[in-house]
């Protein structure tokens, strides 16, 4: 069985970033959070909806992630 060979500019996730892939960024976290509250906004949903519960785990994820950089 041949190697693969990865064309020139061209890396695999696993070979340059490594387990960082496995975590979404900050920008994708925000990302998220914004796209869902804007749901919530429309719908007018209440606190104890899965949709607010998981802003609220996105909320979280960014505090601690700007807590990290800052640190």
């Amino acid at each position: 069985m041949s190697p693969v060979v990865s064309e020139p500019g061209f890396a695999y996730a696993n070979e340059t970033h490594g387990d960082r892939m496995t975590e979404p960024s900050l920008k994708s976290i925000q990302g998220e959070r914004n796209r869902l509250w804007a749901e919530a906004r429309l719908k007018g949903l209440a606190k104890d909806t899965p949709i607010r519960e998981r802003i609220a785990e996105l909320d979280a994820q960014i505090r601690e992630r700007k807590a990290k950089a800052s640190a």
